[in-house]
Order: structure tokens, then sequence, then C-alpha cells
């Protein structure tokens, strides 16, 4: 599972229902938890532990960092393929066409974190893990 995909695997648990953690031994346990059945559990614990809006959330909100995180790796990854396009150097016509295939690829994953995250905040979570 790459990366990207694994992160989805805290949207269908999360909602509207569930309180807030009361301390930072909540919020803990909560991650550790949400991340127990991920294929990286490591690189999950890691992701949310660093964020420090983590102390007092709930799943939808681990699931924001997870999706702000995302967003921010996938638009660093599209900046850095727009860089390799505008290099004349190193391309060629296969170069060429494989960075702007990916460049596609990007920027169509940042499109769909943003519908997930507006789905996430209108309360419609069906839509969110698509």
């Amino acid at each position: 599972m790459s990366p990207v995909s694994g992160l989805f695997f805290l949207l269908p648990l999360t909602s509207p229902s569930l309180p807030p953690a009361t301390n930072q031994t909540n919020a803990t346990s909560l991650i550790s938890k949400a991340c127990s059945r991920s294929p990286r559990k490591d690189f999950y614990l890691s992701l949310l532990n660093s964020d420090p809006n983590n102390k007092n959330t709930n799943l939808k909100g681990l699931t924001f960092i997870a999706l702000k995180a995302t967003t921010k790796n996938a638009t660093a990854a599209s900046v850095r393929i727009k860089a390799l396009l505008s290099d004349t150097l190193n391309t060629g016509p296969a170069m060429d066409d494989g960075l702007r295939s990916c460049d596609q690829v990007y920027g169509d994953l940042v499109d769909q974190i943003e519908d997930s995250i507006d789905s996430m905040v209108s309360g419609t979570y069906k839509y969110a893990i698509t």
C-alpha cells in the first residue's frame, strides 16, 4: 500500500460524535489505535505524533492532520516535477512524457485531497474516501 492510499485508513473511522481527547495520554492512545492496522504503522505514528495539533483531537482531527501532510508532500512533489520539466538539459521525449504523466497524477491527487477535505468539513464522509 502506498503512503498516500494508506492515509485514507483513518477516513472510515471518523465520526462527528467522537469526543475530543481530554489529554495527551488519550490523544496518544487514539493515535496508536488508529495506526495499529496500518501496514506502515511507524510512518503514520511519526506523522501524527509530529503535529502539534494532535494534543486534544479526535479521529476527524487526525484525518485532517494526515490530509494536510499528504497535500504538502504531493504539492512538493508536483513542484519538483515541474522543475524537472523546465530543465531542458535532462529531458528527452520519453522522460518528458513520463514527467508530464507524473505531473498529471500529482495534480489529480491534490485535487482529490481537497475534495476529501471539503467532504470532511461538510460531514459527507462517504465522499471523502473517493
